[in-house]
């Protein structure tokens, strides 16, 4: 029973791991193409970063609490995890979460 435990969160972290690169890949190919602001950039970059940190750290995705970091815009990133699904978000230049100008990782 334990092996088959062990095997399945092997696989989930590799899962996790797998979709951390790609998307950052996409993103960064995405921000070339796009003309975005250096702050924009700079935050897209950072949830990048934080998601692959906590994705290639398992403590972390088991529920330690991550180190705070903040946006260019000095309010902290809110990280939101479900299951494998990492989510990093910035409020954006207006400091507020839940206004068209948030930024999220995808």
């Amino acid at each position: 029973m334990k092996r088959i435990k062990r095997d399945t969160w092997l696989v989930l972290f590799v899962c996790a791991m797998l979709i951390a690169v790609l998307s950052a890949l996409v993103l960064k190919s995405a921000l070339c193409v796009l003309g975005v602001s250096p702050e924009r950039k700079k935050a897209i970059e950072d949830m990048v970063s934080i998601r692959e940190d906590l994705a290639s750290n398992p403590a972390n995705v088991i529920g330690e609490h991550p180190p705070s970091r903040r946006d260019p815009w000095a309010t902290p990133y809110r990280i939101t995890i479900v299951g494998t699904n990492i989510e990093v978000r910035s409020a954006g230049p207006d400091g507020k979460f839940g206004t068209p100008d948030d930024i999220s990782a995808p």
